[in-house]
């Protein structure tokens, strides 16, 4: 089976206040898709300075002002993978004297299934990376422009993991032979357009094939 995601979506502007007295760097959220804009802020390091920000796959330098903060627009480091993955990356801050570091999540916007392209009731397991943290995940099965089945996959982990789900390829009685798309998005309700969603698309014989 073939898949493809779509994305919209942006880094939020707020910072995370860092307490005075030693040098600090946070970022704007936890977690992260691949690739997505990330801002990174700094205080305690030495005014007039640059301020180094390097980690795996993310690289730049600002200025440090009068008041000994920085803040820099990047963005996560791609993961190099087609597999719904989620890595931890540390991000180091440091002026040549003074140093911070950060921790995040980065993940990939994918989903796979294993095994795959079997017969439509075989059961095989889903692996979904890239929602929200927290956020209920619903798999839409779509024939013939219309959806004939809804299926709650559950809510996506609070640490940006990976959510699992066993369940058979088409958990349909005897489905309709022709092209089937599978959607997996946020919403309860099935919509194409969708902005936030996975796909996976399949044609049914007497099995699912790619």
């Amino acid at each position: 089976m073939k898949i493809r995601g779509t994305l919209l979506g942006g880094a939020a502007a707020l910072l995370l206040a860092a307490p005075a007295g030693a040098a600090t760097v946070a970022t704007d959220k936890p977690c992260y898709l691949e690739t997505e804009p990330m801002a990174v802020a700094g205080q305690g390091f030495a005014p007039g300075t640059v301020a180094d920000v390097q980690g795996a796959g993310v690289f730049g330098s600002t200025p440090v002002d009068a008041a000994g903060n920085f803040g820099l627009q990047t963005a996560a480091p791609a993961l190099g993978t087609t597999k719904p993955t989620v890595r931890r990356v540390t991000l180091t801050a440091s002026d040549g004297v003074n140093a911070a570091e950060a921790t995040i999540r980065v993940s990939t916007f994918r989903a796979d299934t294993k095994p795959r392209a079997r017969r439509p009731g075989t059961v095989v397991k889903w692996r979904v990376s890239g929602f929200p943290a927290g956020a209920k995940v619903w798999a839409h099965y779509v024939h013939g422009g219309k959806q004939q089945r809804r299926v709650s996959f559950g809510r996506m982990p609070n640490n940006c993991g990976v959510l699992t789900r066993r369940l058979r390829q088409l958990p349909i009685d005897d489905p309709a032979r022709g092209k089937w798309r599978i959607q997996l998005d946020t919403r309860k309700r099935y919509s194409a357009k969708t902005p936030l969603k996975l796909v996976m698309t399949g044609t049914v014989t007497s099995r699912v094939v790619g």
